[in-house]
Order: C-alpha cells, then structure tokens, then sequence
C-alpha cells in the first residue's frame, strides 16, 4: 500500500506523461529534457556500435564531446537499453523520470523500516525523503539530481559498517559497489553525500571515544577495514570514468561554474514558499523574488511550520542519539547550502560560511552550494520519522505497563498525534503544483531523414544547437544517430580549456554567427560577435557546406525567426530538396541562381 501511494504521485506529478511514453517529454522538448533523452539514446546506440560511451562524435562537430563532463546518467542508460531500442529515448527518460520519486521515496522507507522503525513514521518519512521541496525543484528538469534510491542504501550499508564489526569485507564491497553505482547516476550526489557521511563520522567518533572507548577499540579496525574496501572496491570500478572526465580527450579544466554563481540558498530561502508551492498564505512574493535570484534553484525551502515542528519532536527526542545526529547534519547541510558567504533577501555579508572550504578542495569545487538542500531534505525526513518512531515507543511502553517505562514530564506529544501532526503540516507547507508540464516531441520526418545520404552525414540544423536550445539533439536521438551535427548544448573546453556552454567557430564563420543571432532575438545578445551583413552570409554559406563536408540543412521553419533562415537557404542554396512542414531540408543542393541569391 505504502510504495502504491508512492507510485500513484509519480504519475500525478508528471501526468499526462506516463512511464514509457514515446509521444510526449516532461516540462519541455527543450533544454534539459532534450539533452537527457539524448544521453539515453547515445548509451544504447553507443554500445550497440561499439563506441565508447564516454566520448561522442556526433556532436560538436569537428572535435565531439567528453560525454564524461556532462550530467550523464550512464547507468540508467544501461538499464533502459532494451526499452530505448524499442520505443526511443524518450520513452526511457520519461520512464525513469516518473518513478524517481517514488523509487527515492520507497528505499529511504525500506531502510527506514531495516532500522524498526514503525510502519507509519517509516512510511511517513519515505514520503517527506522522496517528495521534498528539493526533489519537487530538480523533479522538473535534472534526472541525475532527483533519481536517488541509492543514498539510503549507501547510509544503511555504511550505519552497519560501523556498529557491526563482524563480515567487514563484504560489507565494505557492498558500499563501493553503491558508490559507484551513485557516480554512474549523478557524481554531484555523491560527492555530496560523501562530504555529509564523512562530517558524520567524524561527529559519531568523537561521541564514541568520549563515551566508551571500548566500543571504539571493538568497532574502529573492523569499520576502518571496511571503509577502506569500500574505498578500494569504488575506486578500481570508476577510475577509468574518472580518468576520462578528468584527463580524457576534449575535456575541459578546473570548475564548470563562476565562483559568483547564482545557484545557492538565500537563508530566507528556508522559510519562504517557491512558486513550485500549491499553498503560499505568506511570504508569497518574498519566495518568487528569491527564486528569481538563485535562477530558480529553489530547493533550499523547508517552512516556518515544518521548521518549528522539527524544532518541537527533535527537543522531545533530545536523548535520542540517533535523532540528534540527523538533526544536527541537517542544520550542517543547510548551512553548506547557503554558499560562500550569506545572503538573507539578496543582500550579501562579508562573513564566509564553510562552503568556502569546499571549494578550494580537489574534486569538490563543481558541486553548486544548492544541491546540499538534497541532504537537508533527507535529514529532515530522518530527523521527524525517527523522532516519531521514538514517542510511539515511549506511548507504546506506557500503554503496556513496561517497568523499564519512565514516563517524561517534557512529553508533549503522542507518536500518534507526532504522526498526524507531521503528515497535516508537511502536506500544507510543501503541496507541489503538480502536474509538470510536458510537450509532444517534435521529430525529424521519415521523408527528410530518406532524403540524406547515409553514412552519417554531417548536418547544419536550425534552430542551431546551443544553448539554450537542444531540440536537435532530441531529433538526432530520435533518428537514432543517422546525422552528425554542428554544436553542442552542454559544456566543452573552449580556446584556453576552461568550460564554456558555447561551440567553436569553424572557418568561414558567417553562417554560424548568423544562425546563432537570429535564433537568440529579440532581447538576448548573441554568443559570438555580431553577425556579419546578410549578403556575406549568402555568399559564405555554400563556402561553409564545402569545406566542412556538409550534406545537408535541416531548418525548422516554425521556429523563431525560422521563415528568414529558410530563405537565406534558398539563396544561398535553391529551393528545398524535401518540404515536410514544419521541416524545409536542403540535400547535397547546388548553388542557386545569381537572380535566386539578389532576390534575398
């Protein structure tokens, strides 16, 4: 019943988007959506060719694309093969993206429930674990953030790595197995993670060694033995992984993202409902000004309800130290989340928090301040399921008549009235606007793909892919990688190797630029310098095909400014080979006519 209920909101969330559904993408056929159906489809095709996975040259044409440094999700990849050879990317992305949550959600339950935690608090915390404000935020664009049934796993494994010293090794391969799992899911996840289970630890030994140091004695060689399989099991499965997102070709050197990002917690931010919020009595216009400035990361939100009702069970269960320990990481976590120095209402202090250190450390300084509201998420859910677990007990225990029952005098709360209380103010503080919205994807037709050579042909598209604007990947995805094209909606190293979202020129330049500035108008300046008079670009256009051996142009005509980039083609280039509305192509065409090209 409890993982129904889970299922039954994962298709609520996405509707009318279903597990599997080939015709239509979550939120947008755009943007991120496009890009992970896309990596989708490059696992299965990448495999079934023989190519490595890791690296492909079917974008960003000339030099291709580290597929290592992008939010790749290779393991799911892996999984949907059978289902992307069958009914496409789409239809894998879509299955995985509705039932992240619910997946989230019953693993945090069946660890809770591997811990004897009573039914209801367990189930009532795989809910607040798996449909967070935070996983409601990343639920409607970033597969590899919200698709996070591992964590727990990797907690639970970890909890008995520490309090059980017998069979060590074998626990110890289970976590690098999980580890490494989570790398091949989402790296930013996991390294997260790693940096909270290691804070963690760290608390939980220097409670030990001041409480019994024979604990310690009995538990530290065993644990420390299995950590460092885990270590050795993670690290001989990634390393190559590792080595090509590092050092592998195309890649790109230091951290993806500006040390001024946008993208971490304003500390009203924790208080203040988002958009992504159904109910909003208060606060209202505080929470969309604050998601405005943080780029509409707005994961950080908790509540003051939620807020002080955790406050109220973490103090009744004070002399629990399972509660204590969750809490305490969850007011850790939220603090990294706020970034390197804080804001409340978008004004900044000069004051460094501790995500300061995180950057400066290897490895490390691409995770964005933000995404430590995942760790928030889950510890809240942790903290209020075993904080309820702990006054069930107590009432349980005065119910029976136990003898070892003291009853407190702080007891405010029931575990029943704890759990009713829980589930009404969470439901009311974090009810999400659901559904997300969707679109029909739009695909290159059959008539235009039968009109270009084979061999994967070197292909112009427009709308030109970049930034912000993916759709032609999800065409080539969909065309199962029968065409090669110019650009790239992901990061690249640029002259000086550091990461840019912006694709190279290649010689003569004008068609680029041009096809870049009519895509991007009006209001938004373009990536490149601007773009040269329209009867250069007429000119240089047949010049671009022949020396980059392209075969073929691809222009959707019902995009922005789509009829103007159609007809500079038909100057440039004749009439279309094949029309299929919305789709003009040009295939292996010859130059137009002089009358044809003046007529612009």
């Amino acid at each position: 019943m409890v993982l129904a209920g889970y299922a039954a909101l994962g298709i609520v969330a996405y509707w009318p988007v279903f597990p599997g559904d080939p015709h239509r993408i979550y939120t947008t056929a755009n943007q991120d959506p496009a890009q992970t159906a896309w990596f989708f489809g490059w696992m299965a095709h990448a495999i079934t060719t023989g190519h490595n996975p890791l690296h492909s040259a079917v974008l960003n044409a000339p030099t291709g694309v580290n597929v290592a440094q992008a939010a790749f999700v290779p393991l799911l990849g892996f999984l949907a093969m059978p289902m992307t050879l069958t009914a496409g990317p789409v239809a894998s992305a879509n299955l995985f993206m509705v039932a992240a949550m619910p997946l989230s959600a019953a693993s945090l339950y069946a660890v809770l429930r591997h811990w004897k935690v009573w039914t209801p608090a367990a189930a009532l915390g795989g809910l607040i674990y798996g449909f967070s404000p935070y996983m409601i935020d990343q639920g409607a664009w970033h597969l590899n953030l919200v698709f996070a049934p591992l964590p727990p796993l990797i907690l639970a494994v970890l909890v008995s790595i520490l309090t059980r010293p017998s069979r060590p090794v074998r626990r110890g391969i289970v976590l690098g197995a999980l580890a490494a799992a989570q790398y091949f899911i989402s790296s930013e996840l996991l390294a997260i993670t790693a940096v909270i289970c290691a804070v963690g630890l760290i608390f939980v030994t220097a409670y030990v060694a001041h409480r019994d140091r024979q604990i310690l004695r009995a538990n530290g060689r065993p644990a420390v033995l299995g950590l460092g399989v885990a270590a050795g099991t993670a690290a001989c499965v990634v390393a190559y992984p590792v080595w090509y997102q590092f050092l592998g070709p195309n890649h790109y050197n230091g951290t993806p993202w500006s040390p001024n990002n946008p993208w971490y917690a304003d500390a009203l931010d924790l208080i203040a409902p988002t958009p992504r919020q159904a109910l909003r009595p208060a606060l209202r216009g505080l929470g969309a000004r604050l998601s405005a400035l943080s780029g509409a990361e707005d994961g950080a939100y908790i509540g003051i309800a939620v807020l002080a009702l955790l406050a109220v069970l973490v103090w009744q269960c004070r002399r629990s130290e399972r509660v204590r320990l969750a809490a305490g990481l969850g007011a850790i976590s939220a603090v990294l989340s706020l970034g390197r120095y804080l804001a409340v209402d978008g004004h900044h202090s000069v004051m460094p928090l501790p995500f300061d250190i995180l950057t400066r450390v290897p490895g490390l300084r691409g995770i964005l301040a933000i995404r430590f509201s995942f760790v928030t998420g889950t510890c809240v859910a942790l903290s209020l399921a075993l904080a309820i677990d702990e006054l069930h007990k107590r009432e349980a225990g005065r119910q029976a008549g136990s003898r070892s029952w003291n009853p407190p005098t702080h007891l405010v709360l029931s575990g029943t009235r704890a759990l009713a209380l829980t589930g009404v103010v969470v439901a009311l503080s974090w009810i999400p606007r659901w559904p997300y919205p969707s679109q029909a994807i739009e695909a290159v037709p059959a008539a235009v793909l039968r009109a270009l050579p084979t061999g994967d042909p070197l292909v112009v598209t427009y709308p030109y892919l970049i930034a912000p604007e993916a759709r032609p990947m999800l065409w080539q995805a969909e065309a199962r990688f029968s065409i090669r094209l110019f650009g790239c909606y992901c990061l690249q190293p640029d002259s000086h190797r550091r990461a840019t979202f912006v694709p190279p020129l290649v010689k003569p330049p004008a068609l680029q630029e041009y096809l870049v500035g009519e895509e991007l108008r009006p209001g938004s300046h373009s990536y490149y310098r601007h773009p040269p008079p329209v009867d250069q670009v007429v000119s240089d256009t047949r010049l671009f095909l022949a020396q980059n051996h392209v075969v073929a142009v691809i222009v959707d005509v019902a995009a922005r400014n789509g009829d103007a980039v159609a007809a500079l083609f038909a100057a440039a280039l004749g009439p279309p080979a094949v029309v299929s509305q919305p789709f003009e192509t040009w295939s292996e065409a010859r130059p137009a006519p002089a009358s044809i090209r003046s007529n612009l």
